[in-house]
């Protein structure tokens, strides 16, 4: 059985190299909407997920 959950503050060495992988893509199909990501510090991404909010941070 597979459990899927939300990421928490705790997961981010493991999420952020596949959240960033996914950025590129979207940035590649749409550099007209997606612009160059802004570097967060690792504390202000955990603050994100904590809000539950990390694609609108």
């Amino acid at each position: 059985m597979v459990t899927i959950r939300n990421a928490v503050p705790a997961d981010y060495e493991k999420v952020k190299p596949l959240e960033d992988s996914l950025f590129q893509i979207h940035r590649q199909a749409r550099p007209d909407y997606f612009q160059e990501q802004s570097q967060y510090t690792k504390q202000e991404e955990k603050e994100c997920w904590n809000l539950n909010t990390i694609h609108s941070c």
